[in-house]
């Protein structure tokens, strides 16, 4: 499996669009001749309630990593609340969502895809036992959320994932993943085909 591995020299500090914060973008890909992208992840600070950018025509996934826990409401009668560390919650960019922190700051961490082009899953471990992962994406990112993690393809490719940082394979062959290590979040992005 060919792969990269990012760190936080990599990665960049990009405004909200509503100018309220900022947000630390892991990752990106973008589309050509555009100023929107096909799917992005990221990871941000939150110290104040408020409303969420507008994301519309993207389906956003949010984990959180840190803090007392979000409420998040839609404005459509629906609402999630996140208050463990790795709860997960998918919605639609399009929803005008705001976020009410339960007891001070969270870190949360966001998979946005451009639903035109793509769609994402993601799967978070909690728990330090080892994990199999079945692959049947096109892309295939790994992130260690508050530790070390282990990675291990079905190559017999021993991986050491540093806290914080991100693994990226494009194109891994359809198989299984195995992944040693509690607060890992992994996110399969599956082209739309054109």
């Amino acid at each position: 499996m060919k792969y990269a591995i990012y760190t936080p020299n990599d990665f960049k500090l990009v405004p909200w669009r509503n100018g309220k914060g900022v947000t630390t973008e892991l990752i990106i890909k973008s589309l050509p001749d555009s100023d929107r992208f096909m799917w992005r992840l990221s990871a941000a600070g939150v110290v104040n309630d408020g409303e969420f950018s507008d994301f519309s025509g993207y389906d956003r996934i949010l984990i959180l990593t840190e803090g007392n826990g979000v409420i998040l409401d839609y404005g459509n009668g629906r609402q999630d609340v996140l208050n463990q560390p790795l709860d997960c919650v998918s919605f639609s960019g399009d929803w005008k969502t705001s976020a009410k922190l339960i007891n001070g700051l969270v870190k949360d961490f966001n998979v946005m895809s451009n639903r035109d082009y793509c769609s994402a899953k993601a799967d978070v471990f909690k728990t330090t036992e080892a994990h199999r992962l079945k692959i049947e994406s096109d892309c295939l990112l790994v992130y260690a959320a508050d530790e070390d993690i282990h990675l291990t393809t079905n190559e017999n490719d021993k991986v050491l994932l540093p806290v914080g940082q991100l693994f990226y394979a494009n194109e891994p062959p359809k198989s299984v993943l195995t992944i040693e290590g509690r607060s890992v979040v992994c996110v399969q992005i599956i082209y739309r085909k054109h």
